[in-house]
């Protein structure tokens, strides 16, 4: 009888320890499926961008195409790594959704929790890249933009060589 109880007792502490490890994973599948709302509201945000920025650079691609091609393709770059992000993301919640039974799966659930914090921080780290990379893409956009303008005087002075508006028209224009 009392080895029956001891018995009982040590199956009472292994299924707290299972309940415990099935909480630890519900908990952890909810960060996880927050940050992955968190990631595609920021490649929603970056589409976006992207389109905005891809209207823009039709408009300075007469004037600057070398320019706006190695523009678009930072672009494009920037919606890929968070594509691979949200990839990532998908696949941490799905493992996370599987419950593992017993001691040995209670261990392997803390293990991947380790893991999960060390990846997050990697993907911090990522997404503070990209933001890097999009104030240098701005800086590239600044520039078009500029080029653009320097490509409008010229065309401008251009027309005044061959006599088609006047000097005093053109330094009016400019000077606006």
């Amino acid at each position: 009888m009392a080895a029956a109880l001891h018995r009982v007792s040590q199956l009472e502490g292994a299924v707290a320890i299972k309940t415990r490890a099935v909480e630890e994973a519900k908990v952890e599948r909810e960060k996880a499926e927050t940050e992955l709302a968190g990631t595609q509201g920021v490649l929603a945000s970056l589409k976006e961008g992207l389109s905005a920025k891809e209207e823009e650079l039709c408009v300075i691609e007469e004037g600057a195409n070398a320019l706006s091609c190695e523009v678009d393709g930072q672009l494009r770059g920037a919606v890929d790594i968070c594509t691979v992000l949200i990839g990532k993301q998908e696949a941490r919640v799905q493992t996370l959704g599987k419950v593992w039974a017993g001691l040995e799966a209670a261990l392997a659930a803390e293990e991947e929790r380790m893991e999960q914090s060390f990846r997050n921080a990697k993907e911090v780290r990522a997404l503070e890249e990209l933001q890097g990379s999009l104030l240098t893409l701005a800086g590239f956009v600044e520039s078009a933009k500029a080029g653009q303008a320097k490509a409008q005087l010229a065309c401008q002075l251009a027309k005044a060589e061959t006599g088609s508006f006047s000097m005093r028209a053109l330094f009016e224009k400019f000077d606006a």
